[in-house]
């Protein structure tokens, strides 16, 4: 047996060409012995399925042949089955009647058959019935003058599929010019044909589309252009005439430099470079145009590539000024939303919840996560009725704007004020889509204007009483000047001193009811100093121990620190007693009592105690007791003058009366809390004070005068010649005057005969303020001591603090007085 010939490297016009020589050489041999086959049915007429081989078979008469001729045609017959085998393309031959005679091994494996399955089968039964007419017209129309043919057809795939084919096709002829066999060479052309139709379609929608592109680029909102590699433009859309006013037509091989300008193409050039290495660029950018306006620009440049190599770039450019700008007044908008000191929520059209900004959390104590979705119901605080509710509602939905104070609930039940703002959002046709709430938390301004309103009510009555107290301290100054008058004489009995006593204490008593009403009213005269109130409170541990049953546990709480204030320690001794004695009547059954103190610090934005409350150090002292508490419709009104829950006869209602004024006087504030069956709980806030205490101390004796004259000022008569009276006795020479004017003409006619001027305050025609003023005007201007249970201006005493030397409260002590005339004169 020869080598089989290697055809993997042929084409398949070089296999034909070889299979065409073989073909020549084994045809001369066939047409010695070949005879006629009968022709091929009329496949027109006769039904593809009912071809049966045996019908179109015939068996040829051969004659004998040679040894040598057999051997000749095996030797060529195995020559060619070899390079037929081995081709890469369909082979067959078939005989006239269409029986197949011979596949090679691509055809078998192409229609996933064996040759013993094909050969012997009828090839038109792979051919789809309605190519199987073409198909046989085109094999009849070969003739010896044209015995090769190529036609290009449909099969059926053994999957069902239908695949198209190219067949080359051989009529071999016998002496007499008849048929005796066909040869084909074929080819799968599927993809080919696919692609051809493709194309086809391509190129007949390729003029329209072309068109119709060239409409949509001109329409675009986009900026499109191409430049080549050669850095010059090739395409641009009309939108260069728009926005940069740029003929399209005037950019055609022009360099964008030449464009664009200098500055706005060295900012691009980079990227455009980066974009011809293959890279797609993405940008934003901004620059101004010819006409001075700042556009925002989003710009893409796409290399385009022709067998991998960069041949130029599609420029799409976005204008996004708008975008930019909207986009800058939605993020300040969000901004100015979530830093809101309002709340804003946002609701669907039912009212679920969709959005809420931080400040509604900060204010309910509901997270985003437990309010959307949910209704604003959740924040109801059951204090109105139902119809309140409907009213919001029919008013919103009818597309009113509903603006109310409404009393809601927070996270944690505690009921708060708000200013509520609610609207529709509606669509253009005027569909309710939304709700808006903005909300301001007004629980602080309620407070406010409550307090306000109490604070009125309390002024008007600390008014009226301060009126009456001035008048009524005049009196009790007599009377007790005149009692130490007596006591000071050995004249009496011991019976009528101990009733003069008696006049004293009841006069004292008096003034002390006139304190109160005084310090209630913020009109008595205040003795500020450094005070450590740890200190002061230690102090008072003894009498505190005292006034308390001991039924009553006693429980003092003073950290380590700092607690030094600004206050009169006689007014705040009083405060304090008066709050432990008010908590002593409520525990008549024994409790406990406890006081604690407290540095706190108050900074910006936190929230106050009390309103009007300063940034910065306050000293918080609690004190509180487990007694029978303070009903609630009484907790409003237990500040004010006359106001007691004690039994008749058990209480003046001025006790804390005189609390709260002490207070306000020492620019601080007071706070209760207090239920019924518990206790109750007074915290007084007060600034503090960063200067060190100092000591004081007290003389033993009365200080006496040497005989220094002053001058006295006082519109009472009474009182004038009461005060006259003990200043003799204190050894000063006394000049009388009733009044201020009568008081500047003694000083001006003698100035140098008067050591001192001791004036009341609130006098007619000239008051001691006037007085004062006009006297330091006098050369030299004289010492100047005031006294008054009424200062008409406690401003106006520190702005006279430079001229006036003391000052003395009414009633007059005689201690005190002798006192300060020293300290003046000394």
């Amino acid at each position: 047996m020869k080598t089989p010939i290697d055809i993997s490297d042929l084409t398949i016009a070089e296999i034909q060409q070889l299979i065409k020589e073989l073909q020549v050489r084994q045809t001369e041999l066939e047409k010695q012995n070949e005879k006629h086959r009968p022709k091929l049915p009329d496949l027109k007429t006769t039904p593809a399925d009912r071809i049966q081989p045996q019908q179109l078979h015939f068996k040829a008469n051969h004659k004998d042949e040679t040894e040598g001729e057999r051997v000749v045609l095996s030797e060529s017959a195995e020559r060619y089955r070899w390079v037929l085998e081995d081709a890469s393309v369909l082979i067959c031959s078939f005989l006239p009647d269409g029986e197949i005679t011979y596949v090679n091994k691509a055809y078998c494996d192409y229609y996933a058959k064996t040759s013993e399955e094909l050969i012997g089968s009828i090839f038109l039964l792979l051919i789809p019935e309605f190519e199987r007419e073409t198909v046989l017209a085109n094999i009849l129309a070969l003739t010896i003058e044209s015995p090769i043919q190529s036609h290009e057809h449909q099969v059926i795939m053994p999957n069902g599929d239908v695949h198209w084919q190219h067949w080359t096709n051989r009529a071999l002829f016998d002496a007499q010019g008849s048929v005796v066999s066909y040869q084909s060479i074929g080819d799968d052309i599927t993809e080919r044909k696919l692609a051809e139709e493709a194309l086809k379609k391509s190129k007949q929608q390729a003029h329209e589309a072309n068109l119709f592109l060239q409409m949509i680029l001109d329409l675009s909102p986009e900026i499109i252009s191409y430049i080549d590699k050669d850095f010059k433009y090739q395409y641009a859309n009309d939108k260069y005439q728009g926005i940069f006013g740029i003929d399209p037509s005037s950019m055609i091989g022009v360099h964008p430099k030449d464009v664009l300008g200098k500055e706005v193409y060295e900012n691009i050039a980079p990227r455009l470079e980066a974009a011809f290495s293959g890279e797609t660029v993405v940008f934003e950018t901004e620059f101004y145009l010819p006409n001075g306006e700042l556009r925002y620009f989003y710009a893409r440049f796409i290399p385009h590539f022709r067998e991998s190599e960069v041949v130029g770039l599609l420029n799409i450019v976005q204008d996004i000024t708008g975008i930019k700008r909207t986009e800058a007044f939605l993020q300040q908008l969000n901004q100015a939303i979530q830093q809101s000191p309002l709340s804003v929520m946002i609701t669907d059209a039912e009212g679920a919840i969709q959005y809420i900004n931080p400040k509604f959390t900060e204010i309910t104590g509901y997270s985003e996560a437990e309010v959307i979705g949910q209704n604003p119901r959740i924040l109801k605080s059951g204090e109105h009725p139902p119809e309140f509710y409907q009213e919001l509602w029919d008013s919103i939905t009818n597309g009113e704007e509903w603006q109310r104070e409404i009393h809601n609930r927070r996270k944690n039940g505690a009921l708060y004020w708000e200013l509520n703002s609610i609207a529709g959002v509606k669509e253009p046709g005027g569909k309710i889509t939304h709700f808006v709430a903005v909300k301001e938390d007004i629980t602080e301004r309620k407070q406010r204007e409550k307090e306000h309103v109490r604070q009125e009510r309390l002024a008007a009555v600390g008014q009226l009483a301060a009126g009456i107290a001035h008048d009524f301290n005049n009196v009790m100054a007599v009377i007790t000047l005149y009692a130490d008058l007596l006591l000071s004489s050995s004249n009496f009995s011991a019976d009528q001193t101990e009733k003069i006593k008696i006049i004293k204490q009841q006069a004292i008593h008096a003034s002390d009811l006139t304190q109160q009403i005084l310090d209630f009213s913020r009109r008595s005269i205040q003795e500020p100093q450094s005070l450590d109130l740890k200190a002061l409170l230690k102090e008072m541990l003894k009498f505190v121990e005292r006034t308390i049953p001991e039924n009553v546990q006693i429980d003092f709480d003073f950290p380590d620190g700092d607690y030094k204030v600004n206050a009169d320690p006689a007014q705040l001794q009083q405060a304090i007693t008066n709050i432990t004695i008010n908590a002593r009547d409520a525990m008549p059954e024994g409790g406990s009592l406890n006081l604690k103190l407290i540095r706190l610090k108050l900074r910006a934005g936190e929230k106050r105690p009390c309103a009007n409350m300063a940034n910065g150090e306050w000293i918080k002292l609690i004190i509180s007791d487990s007694g029978i508490g303070i009903a609630p419709e009484a907790v409003p009104h237990i500040f004010e003058p006359f106001f007691t829950t004690k039994e008749v006869g058990k209480g003046t209602g001025l006790g804390l009366a005189q609390v709260y004024g002490i207070v306000q006087q020492h620019e601080g504030c007071i706070t209760v809390a207090s239920k019924l069956g518990e206790g109750s709980a007074f915290t007084i806030y007060l600034p503090a004070l960063e200067t060190a205490v100092p000591n004081i101390t007290s003389p033993s004796t009365i200080p006496q005068g040497h005989g220094e004259t002053i001058l006295l000022v006082e519109d009472n008569k009474v009182l004038l010649e009461a005060t006259r009276t003990v200043l003799e006795s204190l050894n000063y020479d006394v000049c009388p005057a009733e009044n201020g004017e009568v008081a500047l003409d003694i000083y001006r006619s003698r100035p140098n005969n008067i050591q001192l001027i001791l004036a009341d305050v609130m006098m007619p025609k000239l008051d001691g303020f006037e007085l004062v003023k006009m006297l330091q005007q006098q050369s030299p201007p004289p010492k100047v001591i005031l006294m008054s249970g009424f200062p008409k201006d406690l401003g106006l005493l520190a702005e006279m603090k430079q001229f006036v030397g003391g000052w003395i409260s009414k009633p007059l002590n005689v201690r005190k007085l002798a006192e300060t005339l020293r300290d003046m004169l000394d």
